[in-house]
């Protein structure tokens, strides 16, 4: 896949106790060192945006900063997005870290030319963190951001994307799995579902 990876690293962690979710370990490694080693299976470039503030450098990967400040995870994937320089990027944020390369395998076949990614969908519920999009898309996030609208749903929303139903398949499902809390991180250290 001619592809650039783009990992989503920007947020506060509100509900970490201020602990950074990107630098959790889990078997021996970071979350983001993580999906830094699945992208660099396929990724032409790696990137990483933190938003504004730079919380850790990683060889071999670009770091970016969001253009609009302030808006959350929307103004990190349209900066990532804006900066890359592939037509492809597949996108993942740094709280879900059993995110595969398979992923993106799988939702490639899905990608039409028209289109300007691939988003799926658990029981329903988009997880537009962990996509495929075009360069293209960009264009949508900056007018949902300069409309001060901050939800990226919203903006996929108005975007010719195709959404692919996952929950039939449990590892791609588990994959899609994103942890937001202290609690939610030790049952992943102990090996337990969640949903």
């Amino acid at each position: 896949m001619q592809a650039d990876g783009l990992i989503l690293a920007g947020g506060k962690s509100s509900r970490m106790n201020g602990i950074h979710k990107g630098n959790l370990m889990y078997r021996q490694e970071s979350f983001v060192d993580r999906l830094v080693n699945e992208f660099k299976k396929e990724a032409r470039n790696i990137w990483i945006s933190y938003g504004n503030q730079v919380h850790k450098e990683y060889k071999g990967c670009k770091i970016v900063l969001d253009k609009y400040m302030g808006c959350g995870s929307i103004g990190g994937l349209h900066a990532g997005l804006q900066n890359s320089r592939n037509k492809i990027i597949m996108t993942a944020p740094c709280d879900m870290p059993l995110i595969e390369m398979k992923l993106y395998y799988f939702l490639e076949q899905f990608l039409k030319p028209q289109s300007f990614g691939v988003v799926p969908l658990t029981e329903g519920k988009m997880q537009p963190l962990a996509a495929l999009y075009r360069k293209e898309a960009a264009k949508i996030l900056e007018q949902q951001i300069q409309i001060g609208n901050y939800r990226v749903k919203d903006a996929v929303k108005r975007m010719p994307v195709y959404f692919v139903e996952v929950s039939q398949y449990p590892d791609i499902r588990k994959m899609l799995l994103n942890i937001n809390t202290l609690a939610e991180y030790r049952m992943l250290t102990r090996g337990e579902e969640y949903e």
